[in-house]
């Protein structure tokens, strides 16, 4: 059994879906068994357990958020700019789960997707560390560590337990 942190699973997104309404206290359960034993994120212990389609879990979290979202499908298709990816050191990206996908130069604003948009620490860190005046965050599960490791190339690995 591995043992992970709530926080490092996102329990509080299981933890708001249900109080909301969305999950019920079965597959609340079920998706902290779920990360209990196999460790991970709630978002993908959602999907695994077909709980959600990932469409449906990223509009639940965008809606959240108030921002739009990112399927998996669209980025795994996209063709990032190589010089965004050099906006953040790559172990910052690591150590956040956040992969920047889009700079606007005259807004000077950043755009990322991240399992954890919510993490204004992280947001605030990335807005330093790229000098954006603004870092927009999309909310993006399910595989992002396979994509942000073929975007970055074979020489990032995303460590952390929940990416």
């Amino acid at each position: 059994m591995k043992n992970v942190s709530p926080a490092a699973s996102n329990q509080r997104l299981a933890d708001r879906m249900m109080a909301d309404g969305h999950l019920t206290a079965d597959g609340h359960a079920t998706v902290l068994a779920f990360v209990g034993v196999h460790g991970g994120r709630v978002e993908d212990a959602m999907i695994e357990n077909e709980l959600f389609s990932e469409a449906d879990l990223l509009r639940y979290v965008s809606t959240a958020h108030n921002t739009r979202f990112v399927s998996t499908e669209k980025l795994y298709k996209a063709a990032l700019d190589p010089k965004i990816l050099t906006l953040i050191p790559r172990k910052l990206a690591d150590q956040h789960c956040v992969l920047p996908v889009m700079y606007d130069d005259v807004a000077r604003t950043l755009s990322v997707v991240t399992p954890d948009p919510d993490n204004l620490g992280a947001m605030h860190e990335v807005k330093i560390a790229s000098g954006a005046r603004a870092v927009n965050a999309a909310p993006i599960v399910l595989r992002f560590a396979a994509f942000a490791e073929n975007s970055f190339g074979s020489s990032i690995v995303f460590r952390s337990p929940w990416c």
